[in-house]
C-alpha cells in the first residue's frame, strides 16, 4: 500500500481496519516536522506500526527544501 495524503495517512491506516493484518508493507510519504495542521508525524506513524508487527525498513527518497533550491538525496545515485 502506498499513501501520500497530506498528513491523513494514520486515518488511513486505522481505517484499513482488519484489512492491515492482510498487507505485506507499506510506502507511506510522512514528515518529522509538522507541515500539515495537528499531522501525525513519523514517530507515531511508526508507533502504529510496529503495534501492527511492522517493521521499518529503509527511506526511499529524502528530500531537502533551503529558501532557494531543493536537494534531492538518493541513495545509490545522483
Amino acid at each position: 500500500v502506498k499513501l501520500d495524503i497530506q498528513g491523513a495517512e494514520k486515518n488511513a491506516l486505522e481505517g484499513l481496519g482488519n484489512l492491515i493484518d492482510e498487507t505485506l508493507g507499506f510506502e507511506i510519504e510522512v514528515e518529522f516536522q509538522e507541515i500539515y495542521l495537528k499531522q501525525p508525524l513519523f514517530g507515531e506513524i511508526n508507533d502504529f506500526l510496529i503495534k501492527k508487527n511492522f517493521e521499518f525498513i529503509d527511506l526511499t527518497y529524502i528530500c531537502r527544501w533551503t529558501r532557494n533550491e531543493k536537494n534531492s538525496l538518493r541513495s545509490g545515485g545522483n
